[in-house]
C-alpha cells in the first residue's frame, strides 16, 4: 500500500511533507474502500497511524481525537478473527492512554483498559508489549489516586512483571521498552535507597528481572528516572543513585555504549553542580570509552565526539587548563569534518564548537576565535530544521560573542547587536528552561555596559530587571545555584551604577544588600550590612549606656529562651548590635575605657563565653563555698548536656546561682573580667590588645596596655565606608582581571592603614624600628562584627613600603594575632603555660599531618601532597611524624588526641547559617563531619598548635554571628589548642605550599626545640618574605594567627 510506504518513509526520514502525503493517500484509500474488502481493518488502522503521527508532531487535541476515531473504526470493521486484531486493539488502547494522560477522563481510562485487556486475551507474540501498555495505563491512573494509590501501583507492577516474564523467542519488540515501563512503575511505587541503591531494590521484582536475562535494562531505565529529579531539585543524592545503578548495569553489560554515555552525562552534570574537576574527569573517561566503542563510520560518532568535547570545556571552565579547551576544539573539528555527520545533526556540532572557541577566547583573547565562532553560529542559525531551544541557545552564544567583540573594538554596534541577540534568545526560550537564567544574566551585563557608555538611566534599569529575572530562574532550578553568587554580584554592581546616577540612598542600600547576599553564599569573605538600630539615637550617652547595661543583664536569658538551637542562634543574631553600641555610648557618656571593656566583654561572644565558663577552674570557690560550688558545677554540666528545648529552665537556675556567687565577698567578678583596671592590664603583659569598634554614631579603638587603658578616636573610620570597603575587598578577590583586582585590593589595605591601623600604632609608639637582636612588638586585635571582614593585620601601603623602605604597614611595625575575647586570651595562655611545662618532661612529641588530595564531592587539591611532604621534611628532625592520607574521622581521632601539633591540608567550609556546623572535609565528611561542634567535644590534651591550610578556617559566614568569632580555627583553641594559623578566604594551593614551608622553616630556626609561642613570628616572617619577593597581597594577607 502506497500510504503505508509513505508513512514508513515519513517516520524514517522525520519528514512532515511525506507524512502529509501518507495522510492524503490514506484518506483516498478509506474513501475507495469496499465493504467486503478483507483488508479494510488494516487500511483504516494504517490511516489512523498516520493521523497519530501527525498528533505526535502538532500535539493538537483534535488530531489525537481523529486518530482515536479511526482506530475505533479499524476495530469495528475488521473481522473478529483478523490476525492483526490484537495489534489494532493495542493501538486504540495506547491512543486512549495518551488522551487520558492529558484529560484524565474516566471514560478514556475504562475504554483503554478494556481494549488492552482484549488484546492481551488474544493469542499474539506481541503479548508482552500489550501487557506493558496496560501496566503503563494503570500506573498513570494510580498516580492520580489519593486513596489506594499503592495498591493500584502494585497491580500495575505485577502486570509489568508478567510482561517481562512472558517474552518468548518469537517476540519481535524491543525488550528495553518493557523494562522502561516496569522501571517507571517501580519508581512510582518504591523509593530507591540512597545507601547502596542497587542492593536496596525489592527482591520479588529483581527475581523476575534477573529471570528475564536483561537486568541491565531495568537498572539503566530506573537510573534514567532519577536524572530529571536531580536536574529539578539539585539533590546530589539523586545523581548518586543514578551513578550506582548505571555502574551496576555496566557490570552486567560491559562495553555498553548507551550506559557509558548515560554515566558520562550524569557525572558531567554532577561535576558542574559541584564544581569538581575530578568528577568531570570521570565523566570524560566514560565519554572517551564510548568513542572507542563506536565505529568511525557510525553516524553517532560526531555526537559522541561532541559529548566528550563539552565535558572538556566544562573542566576548562573550572581549571583554566588550556590543553582541555584545545582538545575540546579538536574533537569538535573532527566531528564537523566527519563523513558520517548527518545534515540533521550538523547544527548540534556547529553551535557547540562555536561555544568552545568562545571559551578559548576568554583565555587567549585571540580575535581569530571570535571570527571562527561567528561564522559557525551564523551557519547554524540559518539551518531550516534548527529547533527553537537550540536556536535560543545559539542566539545567546552570539550575544556573548558580540559582547566580547565590543571589548576588542569598542564598536557600540556590537553592544546593540549583543542585546538584540540575547533578547531574541530569551523570547524563543521556554521560561522554565534552565539556560534562560544565563541569558538574562548576560543581557543584564550587556545593558550595564551600555549604560556605562551612554549614561541613560533606562539602560541601567533594564540591566537590573534582567538580572532579577536571572536570579528568579536560579531560585526555580537549585542545580544551577553554583551560579547564584555571580549573578547576585552582577546585580549589586548594577544597583551601584544606578545609585551613582540616581543619588538615592535606597539604591545604594539595594547594592549593599545584594553584595551581602552574594557574599553569604560564596566561599570567601562576608560583609555584614548595616544594622540600622535607631532606638538609641534619641538618648544621651548616660541614658543609653544604662539601657545597654540592662540589655546585657537580660541577654543570656533572652538567648537561652530559644526552644531549639536555631532559635537561640536567631536570638544571638538579634543581639549582635549590642557590643558595638556599648563602646560608642559608653565613651559618649564619659565612662572610663576600663569600665566600658568590662561591659563590652559581657555583651559579646555569648557562646564563646559560655564555653570559657565550662572550662574555668573553680577551686577557689569550692574552698570558700563548697555547697555553692557543687550546685554551680551540677548546673554547668547540665547546660552542656541538656537539649536546647530544656536549656532555658536550666539557664535561669544557672544565672540565679551565678548572682548568688557574685554576692559573696571576693567573688564579685566570678566568671567576669577582673574589676580593677590594673588586673585588666595584666592581659597586656606580652603586648597590647586593641579593641576596634565602628557604629553609625562613632568609631573608636580602645587599647589595653600594661601601663593603662586608653581610647583612640577614629573619626575617618565610618560605618558606611567600612561596609563599602568590605564590598570592594570582595570585588577585588573575585575579579577575573587579576591586575584590576590587585589594584583594588591594595587601595582597600591602604585605606585601612590610613583610617584605622596607623592612628592605633602611632598611639602605641610602634614605628617599625627595633634594636639589633630585638623582635617587633606583638599586638592582639579584637574587632566588632562589622570590622571582622577587614584584614587589619595586613593594612598598609605595601607598594610604597617596598619601593622606599618606609614603615607604612602593620607588618612593618608589629606582629599580629587575633582573639575573640580577653577571657579567651587568658584561658589560652593558661593552657599554653601548662603544655609548655609538660613538654620538657616528656619524650619528643608527634606532628600529625593530614592531607586530602581528593575529597568526595569536591574539587581536587593537587598540591597538598607536595605541601605535606615539605612540612614533614622540616619537622622530622624535631618531632615524630604521623602522616594521614585521606583519613576518615574515626581514624583521625586517636592521633589528634595524642599529637603535639596538627597540620591539615584539605578543604574547609564555613556554614552560612550555623557556624558550629563549619567543618574540615575528611574522607567521610558527608556523614561524619569534623565540624566545630565535634571539635569542641574532642579532647586534645597535648596539642599546642594547629595549622589549617584550608579555605574558610578563620571565617564566620553567618550574618549577625560574627561577634561570636565561631570558626574552625577558634574551635581548636576552645578545645585546648593555644595557637593556630588559618585563612580568611580562598587561597591557591600552590601558594599554600610556599607559605607553609617558610612558616615551619622559620619556626625550627627560632630555637633548639619547637616553641609554638613563636608561631606568630614564624607566620609574620613567612608573610614578610612573600611580600618581599613580590607576591600579591591578596595571597599572603589571607593568613592570620590566633590565640595566645
Amino acid at each position: 500500500m502506497r500510504s503505508e510506504k509513505a508513512l514508513l518513509a515519513a517516520i524514517r526520514l522525520n519528514s512532515q511533507d511525506i507524512l502529509n502525503q501518507a495522510i492524503a493517500l490514506g484518506a483516498v484509500a478509506i474513501k475507495c474502500l469496499l465493504r467486503n474488502d478483507p483488508n479494510r481493518g488494516v487500511v483504516v488502522s494504517c490511516f489512523a497511524r498516520a493521523l497519530k503521527c501527525r498528533w505526535n508532531v502538532t500535539k493538537e487535541d483534535q488530531h489525537l481525537d481523529d486518530a482515536i476515531y479511526y482506530y475505533r473504526k479499524a476495530v469495528e470493521v475488521e473481522p473478529i478473527g483478523d490476525e492483526s486484531r490484537a495489534l489494532h486493539l493495542d493501538d486504540l488502547g495506547c491512543a486512549l492512554w495518551q488522551r487520558f494522560s492529558k484529560t484524565h477522563t474516566t471514560a478514556d481510562f475504562e475504554e483503554g483498559r478494556s481494549v488492552l485487556e482484549k488484546a492481551i486475551s488474544l493469542p499474539d507474540v506481541a503479548k508482552p508489549a500489550y501487557l506493558s501498555h496496560l501496566g503503563r495505563l494503570l500506573k498513570d491512573q494510580a498516580a492520580r489516586l489519593e486513596e489506594g494509590k499503592n495498591a493500584a501501583l502494585d497491580v500495575s507492577l505485577e502486570i509489568h512483571l508478567q510482561a517481562i516474564s512472558s517474552v518468548t523467542k518469537d517476540f519481535r519488540g524491543p525488550p528495553q521498552f518493557l523494562h522502561q515501563n516496569l522501571a517507571r512503575a517501580y519508581f512510582e511505587r518504591y523509593a530507591v535507597s540512597s545507601s547502596h541503591p542497587t542492593d536496596s531494590l525489592k527482591e520479588f521484582v529483581m527475581e523476575k528481572v534477573n529471570g528475564s536475562g536483561h537486568r541491565w535494562m531495568f537498572l539503566f531505565e530506573l537510573a534514567a528516572l532519577h536524572r530529571p529529579v536531580f536536574i529539578s531539585t539539585g539533590h546530589q543524592s539523586e545523581a548518586d543513585k543514578m551513578v550506582d545503578l548505571l555502574r551496576s548495569a555496566l557490570v552486567d553489560s560491559p562495553g555498553n555504549v548507551n550506559i557509558m554515555l548515560a554515566l558520562a552525562d550524569i557525572l558531567e552534570q554532577k561535576g558542574i553542580a559541584l564544581a569538581s574537576q575530578s568528577i568531570l574527569t570521570e565523566a570524560l573517561h566514560f565519554a572517551e570509552e564510548s568513542i572507542k566503542a563506536t565505529s568511525e563510520y557510525d553516524q553517532n560518532m560526531p555526537l559522541r565526539l561532541r559529548s566528550a568535547a563539552t565535558i572538556l570545556a566544562h573542566r576548562f571552565d573550572l581549571g583554566s587548563d588550556l590543553p582541555d579547551i584545545e582538545q575540546a576544539i579538536s574533537l569538535g573539528e573532527q566531528g564537523l569534518q566527519s563523513p558520517c555527520l548527518r545534515q540533521v545533526d550538523r547544527w548540534k556540532v556547529l553551535g557547540v564548537l562555536a561555544s568552545h572557541l568562545l571559551c578559548r577566547f576568554s583565555s587567549t583573547e585571540d580575535p581569530a576565535d571570535l571570527e571562527r565562532a561567528q561564522s559557525l553560529l551564523q551557519e547554524a542559525l540559518i539551518m531550516p530544521d534548527l529547533p527553537d531551544d537550540a536556536k535560543s541557545s545559539y542566539l545567546r552564544e552570539h550575544g556573548k560573542l558580540l559582547y566580547n567583540k565590543y571589548k576588542l573594538d569598542k564598536n557600540p554596534d556590537n553592544i546593540e547587536g549583543s542585546i538584540q541577540s540575547l533578547s531574541s534568545s530569551i523570547e524563543l526560550a521556554d521560561s522554565q528552561n534552565i539556560s534562560v537564567a544565563a541569558a538574562y544574566n548576560d543581557l543584564g551585563n550587556a545593558y550595564s555596559l551600555k549604560f556605562e557608555l551612554n549614561g541613560k538611566i533606562d539602560d541601567s534599569r533594564k540591566s537590573i530587571e534582567a538580572l532579577l529575572k536571572a536570579i528568579a530562574c536560579i531560585d526555580r532550578h537549585p542545580i544551577i545555584s553554583v551560579e547564584r553568587p555571580m549573578y547576585l554580584h552582577n546585580l549589586a554592581n548594577s544597583f551601584f551604577l544606578y545609585h551613582e546616577k540616581s543619588n538615592q540612598v535606597l539604591d545604594l542600600d539595594h547594592a549593599i544588600s545584594y553584595y551581602q547576599e552574594a557574599l553569604d553564599v560564596t566561599d570567601d569573605l562576608s560583609v555584614q550590612a548595616s544594622n540600622r538600630t535607631g532606638a538609641l539615637m534619641n538618648l544621651n550617652g548616660s541614658e543609653a549606656i544604662s539601657s545597654l547595661a540592662l540589655a546585657v543583664e537580660l541577654m543570656s536569658e533572652a538567648i537561652m529562651m530559644g526552644s531549639n538551637r536555631a532559635d537561640q542562634l536567631r536570638a544571638a543574631k538579634q543581639m549582635a548590635w549590642l557590643p558595638g553600641h556599648i563602646i560608642a555610648f559608653g565613651l559618649a557618656a564619659g565612662n572610663t575605657p576600663g569600665d566600658i571593656i568590662q561591659l563590652f566583654e559581657r555583651g559579646r561572644s555569648f557562646i564563646w563565653n559560655r564555653l570559657v565558663d565550662q572550662n574555668t577552674e573553680i577551686s577557689d570557690l569550692r574552698e570558700a563555698h563548697q555547697d555553692l560550688a557543687n550546685t554551680f558545677e551540677v548546673l554547668r554540666e547540665q547546660l552542656t548536656r541538656t537539649r536546647a528545648q530544656s536549656q532555658h529552665d536550666v539557664a535561669v537556675e544557672y544565672n540565679s546561682v551565678l548572682k548568688l556567687i557574685r554576692q559573696q565577698e571576693g567573688f564579685e567578678n566570678f566568671l567576669l573580667l577582673p574589676a580593677r583596671v590594673s588586673r585588666l592590664q595584666d592581659y597586656a603583659s606580652f603586648g597590647p590588645i586593641v579593641v576596634l569598634n565602628v557604629t553609625l554614631y562613632r568609631s573608636d579603638a580602645i587599647i589595653i596596655k600594661s601601663e593603662g587603658i586608653v581610647h583612640v578616636p577614629l573619626p575617618l573610620f565610618t560605618l558606611r565606608d567600612c561596609l563599602l570597603k568590605g564590598i570592594e575587598l570582595q570585588n577585588a578577590l573575585n575579579d577575573e582581571d587579576m591586575e584590576a583586582g590587585s589594584t583594588l585590593f591594595h587601595s582597600v589595605l591602604t585605606w585601612i592603614w590610613e583610617v584605622v591601623a596607623h592612628p592605633v600604632l602611632e598611639e602605641l609608639g610602634f614605628v617599625g624600628s627595633c634594636q639589633p637582636g630585638e623582635s617587633l612588638p606583638r599586638v592582639w586585635w579584637a574587632a566588632n562584627e562589622r570590622i571582622a571582614s577587614l584584614p587589619v593585620h595586613a593594612a598598609g601601603d605595601h607598594k610604597r613600603a617596598l619601593e622606599t623602605g618606609a614603615s607604612c604597614s602593620v607588618i612593618d611595625r608589629t606582629v599580629s594575632s587575633y582573639i575573640p575575647t580577653l577571657r579567651f586570651l587568658g584561658l589560652s595562655r593558661e593552657r599554653a603555660a601548662s603544655l609548655h611545662s609538660e613538654q620538657h618532661t616528656e619524650a619528643p612529641g608527634t606532628a600529625l599531618l593530614v592531607q586530602m588530595p581528593t575529597t568526595p564531592n569536591d574539587k581536587d587539591l593537587v598540591n597538598v601532597s607536595v605541601e605535606v611532604e615539605a612540612v614533614e621534611s622540616i619537622l622530622s628532625s624535631r618531632l615524630q611524624i604521623t602522616n594521614m592520607d585521606r583519613p576518615k574521622r574515626s581514624r583521625l581521632l586517636p592521633s589528634l588526641s595524642s599529637c603535639t601539633m596538627a597540620h591539615f591540608a584539605c578543604h574547609g567550609v564555613a556554614h552560612p547559617e550555623d557556624p558550629s556546623l563549619s567543618q574540615i572535609k575528611l574522607q567521610d565528611w558527608l556523614y561524619s563531619p569534623l565540624d566545630v561542634r565535634f571539635l569542641l567535644k574532642t579532647p586534645m590534651p597535648k596539642c599546642q598548635f594547629v595549622y589549617l591550610s584550608a579555605c574558610e578556617t578563620a571565617l564566620n559566614k553567618a550574618t549577625g554571628l560574627r561577634e561570636e568569632a565561631i570558626h574552625l580555627s577558634s574551635a581548636f583553641q576552645m578545645a585546648g589548642v593555644p595557637y593556630s594559623v588559618g585563612t580568611s578566604w580562598k587561597i591557591d594551593d600552590s601558594f599554600s605550599v610556599d607559605i607553609a614551608e617558610d612558616f615551619y622553616s622559620n619556626l625550627v630556626q627560632m630555637c633548639d626545640g619547637l616553641d609554638f609561642s613563636r608561631s606568630s613570628y614564624a607566620l609574620h616572617n613567612a608573610v614578610m618574605k612573600a611580600r618581599g619577593r613580590g607576591v600579591d597581597a591578596m595571597l599572603w594577607a589571607a593568613y592570620i594567627h590566633s590565640g595566645a
